[in-house]
């Protein structure tokens, strides 16, 4: 049971509980990336990108040997700023949502897969997590720090069937609101 209670807390961070009050995962929560690296999401007409994208999220070092990554690291695009503030901020508490920025915007199958399964099973365990009223709600009723899911809008894959790692029973399963659909 303990380490089921700590593979509850540590997804939280994930999910919007860190010191920017974001999730690292496209179309959930208040704040969430809207700049993943991905390009199918760039190519079609919908604003915001794909629903359920976990991205990296927050990194310690962008290393200054790529143009986008020295342009981040400069103080100028750092708020508040800290080389010349008397109060430094945190490096983990630097996200950049750009889609060059890789080491925080980018996501793979694997990252992808990990969290879906990660989710899943401590969703399904003795169903003590689930999503209501668009509020992350424990078994006791209390709910878990500010953490809110659910997407901006509704929204519909631009595709003529669901994707390979989106389908209904899935969507329905997250409970993010998005259905399968032609786009059209």
């Amino acid at each position: 049971q303990a380490y089921h209670d700590a593979a509850h807390l540590a997804i939280g961070p994930q999910y919007g509980a860190n010191p920017l009050s974001m999730s690292f995962v496209t179309g959930l929560g208040e704040r969430y990336p809207r700049n993943p690296t991905c390009e199918v999401c760039l190519a079609d007409d919908v604003k915001d990108p794909y629903p359920g994208i976990p991205v990296f999220g927050v990194f310690a070092h962008l290393s200054n040997g790529h143009p986008f990554y020295t342009i981040a690291n400069h103080d100028a695009n750092n708020f508040p700023y800290i080389m010349y503030s008397s109060e430094d901020r945190p490096v983990l508490t630097r996200f950049i949502d750009h889609k060059q920025i890789i080491p925080q915007a980018e996501f793979t199958i694997s990252t992808m897969s990990h969290t879906l399964v990660a989710v899943g099973l401590l969703a399904k365990r003795r169903n003590r997590l689930r999503v209501q009223n668009a509020t992350l709600v424990l078994d006791d009723g209390s709910t878990w720090g500010s953490v809110r899911l659910g997407l901006a809008q509704p929204y519909t894959l631009p595709t003529a069937s669901c994707t390979w790692i989106f389908d209904e029973t899935s969507l329905n399963t997250l409970g993010v609101g998005a259905s399968c659909g032609s786009g059209e």
